[in-house]
């Protein structure tokens, strides 16, 4: 267990340059054996690793695989991240209704970005039949949620009161406030990273 928690730790170190030199490929190899241990963080890294291509070849496959073996032990950004490639990513990764799935336990869990993907794939039909009533929820869900995400969930329900989609009534007046109101919070997210 300490040799595990050992290499998620310097997987971290070489991947940020904290510490130590910022060395992908390092990190690659302390991320590959905390992960083959069951270490879900390491796990969801390497899923970063393999999605982004740091060092080593991109992949949404490898990716998704590593994202599915931390969200199987319940890891929430794992989840979300796994919904996002099965998602929009192409064709032979695509799985809209698995997509749904994971987004709705993401989103359960907390993760508003995952309430917003809920709710725009009940919008528009991805994975589930449509439903106006249940993305209303979500999207106003979305933002009440408190993570990184919160700012565009605020964004999300200005353009609901902007356009009246998923049986909002328009209202500019309230379309403003939501959208002052993302604005402050993106602002805050990029002054405090």
């Amino acid at each position: 267990h300490n040799l595990t928690e050992r290499n998620f730790l310097l997987g971290y170190m070489r991947y940020a340059g904290v510490g130590a030199p910022q060395d992908y490929s390092a990190a690659l190899i302390h991320f590959t054996a905390a992960a083959e241990s069951g270490q879900p963080w390491a796990q969801y890294a390497l899923g970063l690793m393999h999605e982004a291509g740091k060092g080593t070849e991109k992949s949404l496959t490898s990716a998704a695989k590593w994202y599915e073996r931390a969200a199987a032990s319940g890891h929430v950004p794992a989840i979300s991240a796994l919904g996002l490639i099965l998602k929009f990513g192409p064709e032979g990764i695509r799985n809209y209704a698995t997509s749904v799935k994971l987004f709705r336990q993401a989103a359960a869990a907390g993760s508003s970005m995952a309430a917003l993907q809920l709710a725009d794939s009940l919008e528009r039909g991805f994975g589930v039949a449509i439903d106006e009533v249940g993305a209303r929820e979500w999207y106003f869900r979305a933002a009440d949620l408190k993570d990184e995400s919160t700012g565009a969930a605020h964004a999300a329900v200005a353009m609901l009161y902007r356009t009246g989609r998923v049986g909002v009534t328009p209202d500019a007046q309230k379309a403003d406030e939501w959208t002052r109101s993302s604005q402050v919070l993106l602002r805050d997210l990029q002054s405090n990273p």
